[in-house]
């Protein structure tokens, strides 16, 4: 008797809503995340130092129409990612198996898609751009095949990647981007180094996408042992609510993408590719604070879906509220830094011919209210509360970008031109957009909402920035020396204010507790 009743016990206590889970996926995440970031910075000044600044401005141009295409996955992987610990906590495994099967059939239509509108693009490019890229033309369209036929392969097994995230296993997703990240980045190198141009970089994307889609697949059928897929399984109705909730969650980033994509556009098309180069520049930094910060918030869905499946409608207004706040916490002195000392940081990453402050200034601006309110975001997604956000958005950018798009090209463009249609149509398209509508939705009051999550981290980062800008005054004959004591100095004060004002008595107690975890023993 008692022998049997063991594993029924243990099952009771697994945590399905991933809460258990949530520091540890964070945690690989945001490893993961330096891994990448550490493969971001090498590259591009790789490619400046072996090819020079116009091949970096092609290679910025091919992935403009990768991102667009990353659009085509619909949002299934996201979708799974909610319904798959949904359909866990209430015990419908029929249902379960039924879900992934359908996505698993989507996905492989997707797959093709992709694939077809690559080809496609590869007649293309040289009809419209081939005045701008010159003799690198035929460079371009093939760099754009193969980073297109490696976005088709991570289309094809992105069940998988929902399937783990499903199962709050996000230290196995991150794992595994982090080993392909290390793995491209090694095989871009070595091409480099044996005389390979952007052709041969291509290539090796797409084979180490080739061989780790695969090993995220076979990992997905060890773990989830619980999920049956059958394509005659697949059901019209499930593809269609699949469908409906991927499209809502497509809905919210795709305003984003298409913004910054469609200026890259005409960046390259109007200045030519070394000045998308320079452009792309600081806004692969401010992507790096965001993709920080998705790190935490893609950890949410599938706990926000378990709360809503279990009825805890105040503790999903708790959630959103701290969660929203740790991300502002976060985000908000990343900015300053990069605000402050994007210069001197983008000097020594890929020189002075890169370096435009303003640009650098304005586009931390922009970035700050739709980078911090991610979470809010994630956390809508996994309630499918998330459809209309992304219509709003759309509508409010399209508003500002038409009529400054028409100006613009008017008077001519240039890269702070460029910067302020992208500020403008961010700030008001999707930084105002989401705390109000989020709001409404979970019926939180808005002063409520503005006052625990942004009030103490913005007059705690105030002070933060004083000390920041007063080592750049001090120290302004040296830039390095000036980031290294605003990072030493600054980070010294804003880690005492945060342990003393932001930190409640119970999260010190955690956090003590985590810091002794993992101390030397005595």
């Amino acid at each position: 008797m008692s022998d049997s009743s063991e594993p029924e016990s243990s099952e009771k206590k697994e945590d399905l809503t991933g809460k258990d889970r949530m520091i540890s996926n964070v945690l690989t995440g945001w490893v993961a995340y330096v891994i990448f970031l550490i493969a971001g910075f090498i590259m591009p000044r790789l490619i400046d130092n072996y090819e020079g600044q116009f091949a970096l401005g092609i290679w910025d141009f091919s992935w403009t129409f990768i991102n667009y295409l990353s659009m085509s996955g619909l949002g299934l992987a996201a979708a799974l990612n909610r319904f798959v610990p949904r359909y866990r906590t209430t015990g419908e495994l029929d249902k379960l198996g039924e879900t992934v099967s359908t996505v698993v059939m989507l996905q492989i239509l997707i797959a093709i898609f992709v694939i077809s509108v690559t080809a496609l693009l590869y007649f293309i490019v040289p009809v419209y751009f081939s005045d701008r890229l010159g003799d690198q033309t035929e460079v371009a369209s093939l760099v754009v095949f193969f980073l297109g036929a490696g976005l088709a392969v991570e289309m094809l097994f992105d069940s998988s990647r929902g399937v783990i995230a499903g199962y709050h296993r996000w230290d196995i997703v991150n794992g595994i981007n982090s080993l392909s990240r290390i793995a491209s980045t090694i095989g871009m190198i070595a091409a480099l180094l044996m005389g390979g141009g952007l052709i041969s970089l291509s290539v090796v994307y797409f084979a180490v996408t080739c061989i780790f889609m695969l090993a995220r697949y076979f990992v997905s059928r060890k773990l989830c042992t619980d999920i049956n897929v059958a394509f005659s399984s697949a059901s019209m109705a499930t593809a269609k609510e699949m469908l409906v909730f991927g499209l809502k969650t497509v809905a919210v980033v795709m305003p984003r993408i298409i913004l910054l994509q469609t200026i890259n556009v005409i960046i390259a098309a109007s200045l030519g590719p070394a000045a998308l180069a320079v452009f792309t520049r600081p806004v692969v930094l401010v992507k790096y604070v965001g993709t920080f910060i998705s790190r935490f918030s893609f950890v949410l869905t599938p706990t926000a879906g378990a709360l809503q499946a279990s009825g805890d409608d105040k503790g999903i207004r708790d959630f959103i509220l701290e969660t929203t706040r740790i991300s502002v916490s976060i985000t908000l002195p990343l900015l300053i830094v990069i605000a402050a000392y994007g210069d001197v940081i983008i000097g020594i990453w890929m020189g002075d011919d890169y370096i435009n402050q303003p640009l650098i200034i304005l586009l931390a601006i922009g970035t700050f209210l739709q980078a911090s309110q991610q979470t809010t975001v994630r956390i809508l997604i996994g309630m499918n509360m998330h459809g209309r956000l992304g219509l709003i958005s759309f509508v409010i950018i399209l508003l500002v970008f038409i009529p400054g798009y028409i100006y613009f090209s008017e008077t001519g463009w240039s890269l702070i031109n460029a910067a302020v249609l992208f500020v403008l149509s961010e700030i008001l398209g999707a930084g105002i957009v989401i705390p109000i509508y989020a709001c409404r939705l979970v019926k939180i009051p808005i002063y409520q909402y503005l006052k625990r999550a942004f009030v103490t981290p913005v007059l705690i980062c105030c002070v933060f920035l004083g000390v920041i800008l007063l080592n750049r005054v001090m120290f302004e004959d040296s830039r390095l020396l000036a980031l290294l004591g605003g990072l030493l100095s600054g980070g010294l004060i804003l880690s005492l204010l945060y342990w003393k004002l932001l930190l409640t008595t119970d999260q010190r107690g955690k956090l003590s507790g985590y810091m002794k975890k993992f101390s030397p023993a005595r």
